[in-house]
């Protein structure tokens, strides 16, 4: 599958778009269209879009660029398992979207997710939604959260019954509310840079967390921590 990088120099350079919001489209010319990059990127000031046809082409734009959000088209959910964690590398700390086709593949994809403890993280957008319900979703990854349709609300609702349970098991632990939010994101093997972005504390304040976590469930590093977390949780 062929991809363009639309705004991009003949020599495969960036070209005049310093200090600009990224946005990664990797999926078929049908679904993110000339036409649709052309009136995506009118529409927003300060941010450029867009698109590759291939994990290989993302990857390798991803060594000279970091990225601000990338949507993966998803047409088959099955691919998801194979596929995720490449679309994880080669996003980097970039929000992240993965289209759906209809329902019964968005629950699917929600179940696979979860089970990966990456369900929080990662967007799921309807890939037939119009090009206004795009934007939105857009602005609302942009500004650092996510979105998940009504379909996947049930396994959503199963997710967060984990995290009740994780939470009263933190809480016997002596572990404050806050220590139990900086354990969950070590479980998904987030950095000190990226909790503090997610929790908006300093770098400084996560180090003090994970020391005072560690000595409260008596573990020597933030590996053991973050599997100690995942036990509560199975």
């Amino acid at each position: 599958m062929g991809g363009q990088w639309s705004g991009l120099d003949g020599a495969g350079q960036l070209a005049g778009f310093e200090g600009c919001a990224t946005v990664m489209l990797m999926g078929s010319r049908f679904r993110f269209s000339d036409r649709f990059l052309r009136v995506t990127n009118a529409e927003f000031e300060g941010v450029r879009f867009l698109r590759v046809g291939s994990l290989d082409e993302l990857s390798a734009l991803a060594r000279v660029e970091e990225f601000d959000l990338v949507v993966f088209e998803c047409a088959r959910p099955d691919d998801l398992a194979l596929r995720l964690d490449g679309f994880l590398a080669a996003a980097g700390s970039a929000q992240i979207a993965l289209t759906y086709p209809d329902d019964r593949s968005a629950q699917r994809m929600a179940h696979f997710l979860l089970k990966q403890r990456k369900l929080r993280q990662i967007g799921l957008w309807p890939a037939e939604a119009g090009l206004e319900t795009w934007w939105a979703l857009v602005r609302l990854l942009l500004a650092g959260r996510t979105y998940h349709p009504s379909c996947i609300f049930d396994v959503l609702q199963n997710g967060a019954q984990d995290q009740s349970a994780a939470l009263e098991e933190g809480l016997g632990a002596g572990l404050t509310v806050r220590e139990i939010e900086v354990l969950h994101q070590l479980s998904k093997g987030a950095s000190n840079k990226l909790i503090a972005r997610d929790l908006d504390i300093s770098e400084h304040t996560v180090k003090l967390h994970v020391h005072h976590i560690m000595r409260k469930v008596e573990v020597c590093n933030r590996t053991e921590a973050a599997n100690w977390y995942m036990q509560l949780q199975r």
